[in-house]
């Protein structure tokens, strides 16, 4: 995929490049991973044929929306995976006395 020859056809001065989408997505506060999905996941769909934009500033709104659902994705399924780490700790932990209580000597 050439992204510069796909990008062409939006250049303008909203969006001179994809090397400045790059960089503003990054100075946006988006992680590198998140950045080249969003960018592939974007410009696969106008080769594709399944967008096509008016101009370079639309094209980087919708590219901005596709990182922020790609870093929502990601903080999803990190919360949940917290959340299954927690349980399973959870479990593992109850029905143990605390340290203090055994070292006391306190029976539940």
């Amino acid at each position: 995929m050439d992204l510069r020859a796909l990008h062409a056809k939006y250049r303008d001065q909203d969006s001179p490049s994809v090397e400045l989408q790059v960089k503003w997505l990054k100075r946006l506060g988006f992680e590198g991973q998140v950045v080249d999905r969003a960018i592939l996941t974007v410009y696969t769909e106008i080769e594709q044929g399944e967008k096509d934009f008016k101009s370079g500033g639309e094209l980087n709104l919708y590219l901005k929306e596709v990182a922020e659902g790609i870093r929502k994705d990601d903080l999803t399924a990190y919360v949940s995976h917290l959340e299954k780490f927690e349980a399973k700790l959870r479990k593992k932990w109850e029905g143990k006395l605390p340290w203090w209580k055994r070292w006391l000597g306190v029976k539940k």
